[in-house]
Formats: structure tokens, C-alpha cells, sequence
């Protein structure tokens, strides 16, 4: 659902299905909303517009669940995490091209790159609006 902040009116029901719809986040400017889905079996990421809950996409579709996205301020990048084996690791997903990057490679308990950590989106993860559920 969506609602309007200043007084809870308004109240729009964007998804409507048996699948588990979970973590959604604005988009930095506002028109999309991304969230995970077990509509395949696995947590993927979607995408929808925010106004009517149209136009699903589906964003990431890899082994393991994928959940918590949060879009960068600056609205070029996708960051979210996906747990397999029982390790999670954090991804970058690029809006412009798709390309999708692992920045902590912890698949093996144990970062394959030592520089992963510095390079954890700490600050990128911060700022995105969160919708207060689908």
C-alpha cells in the first residue's frame, strides 16, 4: 500500500497476489518502487510505478534470495543483498545498463577481496525513501 504522510488518507493498494511481497523502496525520484518477490521461488528483485503499481519489471534474478534494496540518492544505482548457502552478500545494481556487481564476495564465509569491505555501500545504502509496504 501507499499512503499519504501527512495524514495516513489516501491508502492505494499496489500489489494484489498470493506471492510474499517484501522490502520495498522508493526510487530517489519518487516514480518506482523496488521490492523482493518469491513469485518465482526465490526472492527476486522487482520493480513497479509508484503511482498505480504498473509496469512490473523484474530487476535481479539470481540463486538465493535477494532483499533490502535501496536506491542510491543520485538514483544510478540499485543496492541490495542476496543470501545463499548461508552468506549474504551485498550487490550494486546499475540502472542505466543492468550491470550488476558483488562488493563483498562473502559466498565462501570470507571476502575473496580484502578492499570489498571499504567498498561496502554504507553511505549509498542511507537515503533512499521507504515505502511503508506494498
Amino acid at each position: 500500500y501507499t499512503v499519504r504522510a501527512s495524514d495516513g488518507g489516501d491508502r492505494k493498494r499496489l500489489t494484489d497476489n498470493d506471492w510474499t511481497d517484501d522490502s520495498p523502496a522508493y526510487s530517489s525520484d519518487g516514480t518506482r518502487i523496488a521490492y523482493a518477490s518469491d513469485r518465482d521461488g526465490d526472492f527476486n528483485l522487482f520493480t513497479i510505478r509508484a503511482n498505480d503499481g504498473g509496469d512490473l519489471r523484474r530487476i535481479v534474478d539470481q540463486s538465493g534470495d535477494d532483499g533490502n534494496p535501496t536506491y542510491t540518492p543520485d538514483g544510478r544505482f540499485l543496492f541490495f543483498d542476496n543470501s545463499f548457502g548461508g552468506f549474504s552478500d551485498i550487490f550494486r545494481y546499475r540502472l542505466s545498463d543492468g550491470r550488476l556487481d558483488n562488493l563483498t564476495e562473502f559466498s565462501d564465509g570470507s571476502s575473496t577481496n580484502p578492499d570489498t569491505r571499504k567498498r561496502a555501500p554504507g553511505k549509498a545504502l542511507r537515503g533512499g525513501r521507504r515505502a511503508a509496504g506494498l
